[in-house]
């Protein structure tokens, strides 16, 4: 996922929705590409089965965020635990702070005959 372009004057303050539709249509694409290579990784937490997947998966939401432009961005891994993805962006100290978590395993599949399209493919509908 490609970063949103630095800003040419610092004093302004943020991005239009201008400039963000602007971005979306220029990388949709590629978004969309992103998007299907984390759907094609059988990244499933409950059976304990797919600890490789999982790995996998958490090394490619590193690199995603890595290519957005986070920074100091490592794959956490405790004991017990599947691995946490981090990153962090710290160039804005008068805005305000977002925090985003959002799991990157998946749930089984399951009723395979109930699917109309084959799973872990991310085909597009």
């Amino acid at each position: 996922m490609a970063a949103l372009p630095k800003r040419p004057d610092a004093k302004q303050t943020g991005y239009t929705m201008r400039d963000i539709v602007h971005w979306l249509d220029n990388h949709y694409g590629q978004a969309v590409e992103d998007l299907r290579a984390l759907v094609a990784v059988p990244s499933i937490s409950t059976d304990g089965e797919h600890a490789a997947e999982i790995d996998r998966s958490a090394e490619l939401v590193s690199a995603l965020m890595q290519r957005a432009g986070l920074e100091h961005v490592q794959i956490l891994r405790q004991p017990g635990s599947y691995p946490y993805v981090y990153g962090d962006w710290l160039h804005a100290p008068d805005r305000p702070t977002l925090f985003l978590y959002a799991h990157h395993d998946v749930q089984p599949v399951n009723y395979l005959e109930q699917w109309m399209k084959p799973t872990w493919q991310g085909t597009l509908a």
